[in-house]
């Protein structure tokens, strides 16, 4: 007698998605553990920069056919 081994279902994962008080529970409970937390100030001319850069190498690539 031969038995087929069946295939596992694919169990479907829940994609992580926070809300705020989850988020400022965990803020909470980090600072609370002696965690710091540094302001963060956007540079504008270096995300500028940043983006041209990134848009250069697109276009070099798409450009040559190779980078």
């Amino acid at each position: 007698m031969s038995w087929k081994k069946g295939r596992k279902p694919k169990v479907r994962r829940k994609s992580f998605n926070p809300n705020h008080n989850y988020v400022k529970s965990a803020v909470d409970e980090y600072l609370k553990n002696g965690g710091t937390i540094k302001r963060i100030e956007i540079d504008e001319e270096a995300y500028q920069a940043f983006i041209k850069m990134q848009d250069a190498a697109a276009d070099e690539f798409l450009n040559s056919g190779k980078l």
